[in-house]
């Protein structure tokens, strides 16, 4: 007798992703190189539950916290969020965006909706490199599955090292 089975059965299940040590070192490496951070979350980090990995990493480099659109209201309740960035962005924040030498996008992308056609983030341009860095450290959260566990897992290597003390 035939027993089907679905292709899906045979797809193997993502497993959680390894940082690269010299990835995090890179990483720490360019935030300490930096003056004015922000970490900017998207629908990446909600639906990754990695709110708070995106808080400790902005606490620990100095750094201020934005949103997309879609995540906002994320960091409202903390001193250094600066809500929306982008077009729907308020006065204070827009104004402290423009000044970033370093954009950390975290499940987040640096779109036109979320630069505001280019006019957030002048000087944070020349700082691309670590965005990359993050990328290859997985920090990518909106591609779900494995990778939102090993994206937090990164941050917290960063802080860990960044702070001298081991991740948790």
């Amino acid at each position: 007798a035939f027993s089907y089975r679905p292709s899906a059965d045979f797809i193997p299940q993502p497993s959680r992703m390894v940082t690269n040590p010299i990835d995090v070192d890179k990483a720490v490496e360019a935030i300490a190189g930096s003056g004015k951070i922000v970490v900017l979350a998207g629908r990446g980090v909600l639906s990754a539950g990695a709110q708070a990995e995106c808080e400790r990493l902005a606490d620990a480099c100095g750094g201020m916290l934005a949103t997309t659109l879609p995540a906002r209201g994320m960091f409202d309740h903390h001193p250094f969020g600066l809500g929306i960035s982008g077009g729907y962005a308020r006065a204070a924040g827009r104004k402290l965006l423009q000044q970033a030498e370093m954009v950390i996008a975290v499940g987040a992308s640096r779109s036109n909706f979320t630069a505001d056609s280019a006019k957030l983030f002048r000087d944070a341009n020349h700082r691309d490199e670590l965005t990359q860095e993050f990328e290859r450290m997985h920090l990518s959260l909106h591609k779900g599955g494995g990778a939102a566990a090993s994206a937090a897992r990164a941050i917290d290597q960063v802080v860990a090292t960044r702070n001298g003390t081991t991740a948790p």
